[in-house]
């Protein structure tokens, strides 16, 4: 067993202190891969854009304060940078020259750019506006401007969705528009793709890479349905479209299932993409498809790869580098399209973004013991670029996790991580948190996560223990898809067998004392423990978990996903959905139970979580409720990061010795 170690002493993380650290957003590499130009977020500056030196590591400001910058994209040439970035009230398409440092905004549409691609020479951006609205621009400023739809004012519906994850639907679309070539931009945005009756790029989330054009103006691009049926249907497919937004060709129509992330190769000839196969299962593999464009001939690069895709980045050679999870670790990977053949480039820490540049790869790389910094990945090993945070992070005592494995549910391998407290002696024993991940097929991996930070419990004293259950990520396709149809089954088997397994081998946790927490799928677990681990932990916390499965299917806004999950639409099986349904044993709760939840939830809705409460307030259990009225699924105010983390921290103190 590897000697576990709370690192060197100093002072532990703190809220506060979390709060106010710095961290990396968009990136890029400049074409030569000379430098690379970056975002970097501070509590007390905004956003500065900057640009460093990838050999020497100098670095110089380019924009030094803005209230956000993102999108970062380079001229062909170099010599300048593009951006989106405020420009008054609105988000515009900026150009900085690097020559004279001068930066100036390119656009200026009456409502907000959402994001921008340049090609052959021209810029295209998309917004989103009012399909019946004419002229399609000002008439949709107008109507935002007068208050028609906003949050307070009366709407009607005739199709889903209703709402999606924190907003209401108000009926505007995505639309890309064309502004001609960047030399002479045109005064009046073109709409390309406003008679699609689909959003450009996709509904709901409106990924940019979900648009790609070609040098002569043709477009790929990734949708959804525009009716009702987005809701439940997971198809999605790649249509291109002529330079002018017309005659549009399904290029993936023999799929039923999802089809996203379309990417030309460096000649044109080929067009890449993420495909999954099985209609409506959100968390199916992803796998790296080639469609050659001239035959129609597709090749599934990664098919004999039992790792899901998240991100890829196509060389002009035609190497793939993917992001993938693998054992606790987003890690980066590279695959020849040719041969198959795969090697893994990191092995810690999350790969969260990265670019290809000229032979060499820029990484956005953070961990359990560093928010982002930015990395060149070569075959030596990673070198940093950055060091945002050094002399914060240099000052605390960032606690050192080990990775153990038991045999879980029918004896099958499982892994998770061990945190130890701060100021960590193997001679005594401490209090345990137990951490249950979302999703659920997701993973506790080795990232910074404000939402639920290890080291901010280790410091208050507690060991963190993690454990990817049977569902997560990382593991093969068949151990994420095993969770399906048994939420309280596998998962529940193997967070027992864990605990117990994590006690044997680390005698320092006392597991007899101990609290369990979880947050969406995690805090659903933490609802059904309550009847069913009912002696497992002195306390419980939950933060916008599922407590009523019926109320779920009918009132979260992605259908396809409980569908998927408990084999149908409620109301065709509802024995699916009830089989393992936390309200439906409420009377053998005993446990003192924290809950938490933002009244914007709409994944999960607020009344999950009041439901609960209202359940263990009649029943005379301890317990207590924290409301957060500005948030969504996460708590992203730092009022509100504060409040939870003090209130967490003195329950787990009431109920732990």
């Amino acid at each position: 067993m590897a000697v576990l170690s709370s690192g060197v002493r100093g002072e532990g993380l703190t809220a506060e202190i979390m709060l106010g650290l710095n961290d990396i957003g968009s990136a890029a590499l400049s074409p030569d891969a000379g430098s690379a130009a970056y975002v970097e977020y501070s509590r007390s500056a905004g956003a500065a854009l900057k640009l460093v030196d990838t050999e020497t590591q100098e670095t110089r400001h380019l924009v030094p304060q803005l209230d956000d910058v993102s999108s970062i994209a380079w001229a062909d040439d170099g010599s300048a940078l593009f951006f989106l970035a405020p420009a008054g009230e609105l988000a515009q398409v900026w150009q900085l020259t690097l020559a004279n440092g001068e930066a100036m905004p390119l656009t200026s549409l009456p409502v907000p750019v959402e994001g921008f691609r340049i090609a052959g020479g021209r810029l295209y951006v998309w917004a989103s506006v009012y399909p019946d609205c004419e002229p399609l621009l000002a008439c949709s400023a107008a109507r935002v401007a007068n208050g028609k739809n906003a949050e307070t004012a009366p709407k009607a519906y005739d199709k889903l969705f209703v709402r999606h994850w924190d907003t209401w639907s108000d009926g505007r679309r995505r639309v890309l528009f064309t502004l001609g070539p960047l030399e002479q931009l045109e005064d009046k945005p073109r709409p390309l793709t406003a008679g699609l009756g689909v959003d450009v790029p996709a509904a709901p989330w409106g990924n940019p890479a979900d648009v790609e054009i070609a040098a002569d103006g043709r477009i790929y691009a990734s949708v959804r349905p525009g009716d009702s049926s987005i809701a439940w249907d997971m198809n999605g497919d790649i249509l291109r479209l002529d330079a002018a937004g017309r005659n549009a060709v399904n290029m993936t129509r023999g799929n039923a299932a999802l089809d996203v992330l379309p990417r030309l190769s460096a000649t044109g000839e080929d067009l890449y993409y993420l495909a999954t196969a099985r209609e409506g299962h959100e968390a199916d593999r992803f796998s790296l498809h080639a469609l050659e464009l001239e035959s129609g001939e597709i090749r599934e690069i990664t098919h004999d790869v039992d790792l899901s895709v998240e991100q890829f980045v196509v060389a002009p050679d035609g190497t793939v580098f993917f992001t993938a999870f693998k054992q606790g670790v987003m890690a980066l990977f590279r695959i020849e399209s040719s041969t198959g053949e795969l090697r893994q480039l990191t092995f810690s820490g999350n790969v969260r973004d990265f670019d290809v540049q000229s032979g060499k790869i820029l990484a956005t790389i953070d961990s359990f013991k560093s928010p982002g910094d930015l990395w060149l990945l070569e075959d030596d090993g990673p070198r940093r670029l950055t060091e945002v945070n050094g002399g914060v992070l240099n000052s605390l005592t960032l606690v050192t996790p080990e990775r153990f494995h038991f045999e879980g549910w029918r004896d099958e391998r499982v892994e998770g991580y061990v945190f130890p407290p701060m100021d960590f002696d193997r001679n005594e024993q401490y209090p345990v948190l137990l951490v249950i991940h979302g999703g659920p097929q997701s993973s506790f991996w080795d990232r910074w996560d404000r939402r639920y930070q290890p080291q901010l419990f280790a410091a208050a004293g507690y060991a963190v223990l993690a454990i990817d259950f049977h569902g997560s990520k990382g593991y093969g396709q068949a151990f994420t898809d095993s969770i399906s149809k048994d939420w309280g089954g596998k998962p529940l088997v193997d967070l027992k067998k864990g605990l117990a397994a994590a006690a044997l081998e680390f005698p320092w946790l006392d597991t007899e004392n101990s609290c369990a927490f979880g947050w969406s799928f995690g805090g659903y677990m933490t609802n059904w423990i309550a009847s069913q681990w009912p002696d497992g932990f002195k306390c419980l916390i939950t933060h916008a978990g599922i407590f009523d499965t019926r109320m779920m299917y009918y009132s979260t806004e992605e259908l396809w996903f409980t569908e998927w999950e408990f084999g149908g639409p409620y109301f065709r099986v509802p024995e699916g959905h009830e089989r393992q349904n936390p309200a439906q044993h409420v009377t053998s709760w005993t446990t003192p139970t924290l809950l938490s939840h933002g009244a914007v939830d709409f994944r999960v809705p607020l009344d999950q979580s009041v439901g609960a409460f209202t359940a263990l307030q009649r029943l005379g259990i301890d317990s207590r409720f924290l409301y957060f009225p500005t948030d969504d699924h996460a708590i992203r105010s730092d009022e509100g990061v504060l409040l939870w983390y003090r209130e967490v921290i003195d329950w787990l103190g009431e109920h732990t010795d």
